[in-house]
């Protein structure tokens, strides 16, 4: 559901990672949720898995130029 990507977002606010991380990938057909993911792996300094998601990413929304970041 929509509203999942929004109280993720307020998660992340919150400090609650761990349950935004959660809602997250309960929305990989949404792009927005693979951009917050890989934002929040970059945050965490895990940049490579940042990198590897948004590649996984645009294998699968190829038209999506916002993955490209």
């Amino acid at each position: 559901p929509e509203w999942l990507l929004a109280d993720a977002a307020s998660k992340i606010a919150a400090g609650d990672t761990e349950t935004a991380r959660v809602n997250l990938q309960s929305l990989d057909d949404k792009v927005d949720a693979w951009l917050l993911r890989a934002d929040m792996l970059a945050y965490a300094g895990r940049g490579d898995e940042a990198a590897t998601l948004l590649r996984q990413g645009l294998q699968r929304f190829p038209d999506n130029h916002r993955l490209l970041a």
